[in-house]
């Protein structure tokens, strides 16, 4: 979008949160700011950020007041001190504090606070984490190794496809994409590995790309009057803009009611609207506006078949594990959890 790769930064917050699952569930999708994945009241809280909330996610050596690249570059796990509580996440890598949490001028650190208070959550630590669009080419490769021997290499679940996880699909490809690569060698029944063999895996692989990822960019951006705008953006404009708060208020209940009447027959327990609305009125102006502005989980174009592997490795080539093969090359599998 206008020239460069678009790009969501994300802060996940492991918490212990009060608020039920399935009203958990039916809160989540009503917005686009926050993103509770838990069960039996411990998860992660994500929180997507504009690029000047991003600006201030930043580590802090308390003792020289330089600034440490743990929280941003190569992003660490900062846990709530059990001395100063929520007001001191420190790195136990670095021994940086997060910055937002320490500093009494932050305009993220009240915003952060906002969304535990919306899933009345505890926050135990914080990481960040960025999300785009990137697409493969390819998912295996053949190299060589100093020594002359030869290798292959196989990527499966983030490492192949780290796609963006407001659809909820990353587990689902990571687990499909691992069935696939143990289908490629069970079938394998020569005495050296080819790049032939993983056709199918390939196949597999770029099939899920297209079904998970490609259509994940409607989580990334939405159209309003006929033109492209991140949610990132919309969530920016939303921080500067006022609406009458009797408006949003009626907005988000009519929305979770919504809501609600689709998801509770997919389960044993039900979202309760008081339950909901009772957290959301919680709220400050500012972050129920930012809830309504940046929309509801887009869940009907994203939509549809799912990838079935039995196409591409047919049932009648013998149960997962049967076979017993011996070979000249190696396996090397890359994966992030």
């Amino acid at each position: 979008m206008s020239g460069s790769q678009l790009v969501d930064v994300v802060l996940g917050f492991r918490v212990s949160s009060l608020l039920s699952s399935p009203s958990s569930v039916a809160l989540t999708i009503a917005q686009n700011r926050f993103l509770y994945n838990g069960m039996r009241g411990e998860g992660i809280l994500n929180m997507r950020l504009t690029p000047d909330e991003t600006s201030e996610v930043r580590g802090i050596l308390p003792e020289s007041q330089t600034y440490s690249d743990c929280i941003q570059s190569s992003p660490c796990e900062m846990v709530a001190s059990t001395t100063a509580a929520m007001r001191h996440l420190v790195c136990a890598t670095h021994g940086a504090v997060f910055k937002p949490s320490v500093d009494p001028s932050s305009f993220l650190w009240p915003r952060i606070q906002q969304g535990l208070r919306l899933f009345d959550a505890d926050l135990r630590s914080v990481t960040r984490f960025s999300l785009s669009m990137v697409q493969r080419d390819r998912f295996t490769a053949e190299v060589i190794r100093p020594d002359g021997s030869e290798l292959f290499v196989a990527l499966l679940g983030d490492a192949a496809n780290a796609i963006h996880f407001w659809p909820g699909r990353g587990l689902n490809s990571g687990l499909l994409s691992a069935l696939a690569l143990v289908r490629t060698l069970n079938r394998w029944s020569g005495s050296t590995l080819r790049d032939a063999d993983f056709t199918s895996y390939e196949g597999v692989m770029s099939a899920l790309q297209h079904r998970h990822k490609r259509r994940a960019w409607r989580q990334m951006a939405v159209r309003q009057n006929g033109v492209l705008i991140a949610i990132s953006e919309l969530i920016h404009q939303a921080l500067s803009t006022h609406t009458a708060r009797n408006v949003l208020m009626a907005e988000m209940e009519t929305r979770c009611r919504e809501i609600i009447k689709r998801v509770e027959g997919r389960m044993d327990e039900h979202p309760k609207l008081h339950e909901i609305m009772r957290r959301v009125e919680r709220l400050d102006d500012q972050t129920l506006n930012v809830l309504v502005a940046s929309g509801p989980w887009e869940t009907i174009r994203s939509g549809g078949d799912e990838v079935d592997i039995d196409l591409y490795f047919p049932p009648s080539h013998g149960p997962l594990g049967s076979a017993s093969k011996s070979g000249t090359s190696s396996l090397e599998v890359s994966y992030s959890s």
